[in-house]
């Protein structure tokens, strides 16, 4: 899957189903992936609207996601 600031979270939450969870424990910031809220907004936003919501920078989201895909696919 190809990771931008237009991949849909959705799209990410449908592929890689334990990801919400990892993205949650990456930063303070990001933990309102796991509430009600949070699940409500991943529906029908992007990696550039959930940088722009938690003031963590779109390219580090992108960075930290690749990360967390590869080590889940090599174990």
């Amino acid at each position: 899957m190809q990771l931008n600031a237009d991949t849909r979270l959705q799209d990410l939450a449908d592929t890689y189903p334990w990801l919400i969870d990892q993205v949650a424990s990456m930063d303070e910031r990001l933990k309102i992936a796991k509430t009600f809220i949070g699940r409500q907004m991943i529906k029908r936003s992007t990696i550039g609207d959930a940088s722009r919501m938690s003031g963590y920078p779109t390219d580090k989201i992108i960075e930290e996601l690749k990360k967390l895909i590869e080590k889940h696919e090599n174990a």
